[in-house]
């Protein structure tokens, strides 16, 4: 009797871990697709750190750093004046 009724809730288990194993494919995949989205996410972010550490280097290259350090300092209003002026020098 006990044997039977052990055996029963062990079919009912397996029988449930199927369904819930499409419960476990559908985590999976949103988890993959959100890790893919935060990768994205950083790759963009590097990307746009190295371009950003690009042109300081070369703004510093140019002898302009007082220039582009007046761009991070300052307030918005300077900041088209002073990137326009380092654009100039970069020109020159």
């Amino acid at each position: 009797m006990l044997f039977q009724c052990c055996s029963g809730q062990r079919k009912a288990v397996s029988a449930g871990s199927g369904s819930s194993n499409v419960v476990v494919v559908v985590v999976v995949v949103v988890v993959v697709v959100v890790v893919m989205v935060i990768v994205v996410v950083v790759v963009v972010v590097v990307v746009v750190v190295v371009v950003v550490v690009v042109v300081v280097v070369v703004v510093a290259a140019e002898g302009t750093t007082i220039v582009f350090t007046e761009v991070i300092v300052t307030s918005e209003v300077q900041i088209p004046i002073s990137s326009s002026f380092s654009v100039s020098n970069l020109a020159t």
